[in-house]
């Protein structure tokens, strides 16, 4: 299925070529977050299931994925604030980024959350989206067991 590498190819490059952030992660699991290092900004996107749905006849793919934008910062509160406005920014930007032309795909973004990232190492702020991307497949029509 290209469609999951083209569209995760996608995200990597939106973080890749971003200048307020530094690091890009593709994560399989959630618990990977706690060992990265962070210099500063990350990317990190996680692919969180899938679904085939057949409404209206459609033969698509429903792919849902976490996406965080997470900021090590200094102590203090108008540090956490002023970071989660960025982290929200970025995330605007990813959203505006999706909606141009080269990106084939229907989409949608789902509520943000702003829960602080756990961490022993660093203070953390956290933005988690989930990025639900819609797109087409072939729909398979030979007999089974022929």
């Amino acid at each position: 299925m290209t469609d999951l590498t083209n569209i995760t190819e996608t995200l990597m490059e939106f973080g890749e070529n971003h200048k307020m952030i530094n690091g890009v992660h593709l994560i399989r699991d959630v618990q990977e977050i706690q060992h990265l290092t962070f210099v500063y900004r990350s990317f990190c996107i996680h692919l969180t299931g899938a679904r085939i749905p057949r409404s209206e006849g459609d033969s698509v793919y429903e792919l849902d994925f976490n996406l965080f934008i997470i900021d090590k910062v200094a102590e203090g509160t108008r540090e956490f604030l002023d970071s989660n406005q960025e982290n929200l920014f970025i995330l605007g930007q990813l959203q505006d980024y999706l909606q141009q032309d080269f990106f084939e795909y229907d989409f949608s973004m789902a509520d943000i959350d702003l829960s602080p990232v756990s961490s022993d190492e660093y203070n953390l702020t956290g933005a988690t989206a989930t990025l639900t991307v819609r797109t087409s497949r072939d729909g398979y029509s030979n007999i089974i067991n022929d």
